[in-house]
């Protein structure tokens, strides 16, 4: 028997959505409402890995605004909003975008230094990479000019651990993501 068609692998369905979600939800201790839910459930079709990530997305939002979910979604704070351009953006441009931001070259940017001003900014377009264009981490990893995938992993729970005190780190992501989908 060869595996070729042995498994049948689909995409969660709306209800498996939900409940992943719902789920994840608990197992953080975190509330979140049906309706938002709902909505991450419905825009959010990729796969269980970005369905996570806008979870957790809107959670961190939520917690640092002082506003439910629902309201951080209403808001339009949601990632799923802009993961809908995502489609005609790629990842050099993205990458383009914040180095230009920081005001480094790519080359330089994606080089092996280690100096911190340019280590951030390639953590920034791995992290960037990862939540607006769902990339895995090996793919970012040959994007960003760093050996392997455990890089990538790191650098982008930094930014997202980051996130959670630096309001100045969120200006800066907010104002590339505004650059890559103007």
């Amino acid at each position: 028997m060869t595996w070729a068609g042995a498994f049948d692998l689909q995409l969660p369905t709306f209800e498996d959505r939900c409940a992943i979600l719902r789920s994840k939800a608990e197992y953080q201790g975190s509330f979140i409402e049906d309706e938002a839910i709902e909505y991450i459930a419905e825009n959010v079709k990729t796969n269980v890995r970005a369905l996570e990530g806008e979870l957790g997305h809107i959670l961190a939002v939520a917690e640092l605004k002082g506003m439910t979910p629902l309201e951080v979604i209403n808001e339009g704070y949601a990632s799923t909003v802009q993961n809908s351009h995502s489609k005609t953006v790629s990842p050099k441009f993205v990458v383009d975008q914040v180095a230009k931001y920081y005001k480094l070259s790519v080359k330089e940017m994606c080089g092996k230094s280690r100096v911190s001003h340019i280590k951030n900014a390639r953590q920034v377009s791995m992290y960037l990479l990862s939540k607006e264009l769902s990339l895995s981490t090996p793919k970012i990893a040959l994007e960003v000019g760093v050996k392997d995938h455990t890089t990538v992993m790191h650098g982008i729970k930094k930014i997202e651990n980051d996130l959670k005190l630096d309001f100045n780190l969120r200006d800066q992501i907010n104002s590339i993501k505004e650059s890559i989908y103007a």
